[in-house]
């Protein structure tokens, strides 16, 4: 499955610092992109499509900060666990439904990114990151089967609080 637009992702996570330079956190988190082609590989071709795929997830994550004294820190993670991906998508041309199917399997994320220290609780965040489900298998409206991996870019931004420093 191919040709995502630019869609939100929203999240939350609540950790634990083990030391001052790495976290354990437990996120739930959503993505959600427009679809505009979904190609059938070599012998099937390419549609034009109109939908989209959402993917929920839950994920355990850890975080490493390189340099956690200072007022911006760079930091680095990956995180593992579990989505359920939805893809909800008919046929551009004709409005046909091609795939109204959900699929779970594994998950696994890795980021870079910085935070920035607002006080001694709070602090914003912004940081790159990529997500990838398992190839999952979906069925057509035909009841063709497709195996899918869906892979999510994102530019996040987050706010954070810290119960202790």
């Amino acid at each position: 499955l191919d040709a995502y637009s630019i869609g939100p992702m929203a999240g939350m996570s609540v950790g634990y610092a083990i030391r001052p330079r790495w976290h354990l956190a437990l996120e739930l988190a959503r993505r959600q992109n427009d679809m505009q082609i979904i190609d059938y590989g070599i012998t099937g071709g390419e549609a034009r499509t109109d939908g989209d795929v959402r993917a929920d997830s839950l994920m355990v994550n850890v975080n490493y900060r390189f340099r956690p004294a200072m007022a911006v820190t760079p930091y680095a993670g990956i995180g593992v666990g579990a989505h359920r991906t939805r893809y909800d998508l008919a046929n551009a041309t004709d409005d046909a439904e091609l795939i109204r199917d959900t699929a779970s399997g594994f998950a696994f994320q890795w980021w870079l990114g910085f935070e920035f220290a607002i006080n001694e609780h709070w602090s914003a965040s912004t940081d790159y990151r990529m997500w990838i489900g398992d190839e999952s298998s979906f069925t057509l409206s035909d009841d063709t089967k497709v195996d899918a991996r869906h892979v999510v870019h994102t530019m996040a931004f987050g706010i954070r609080y810290a119960f202790a420093r």
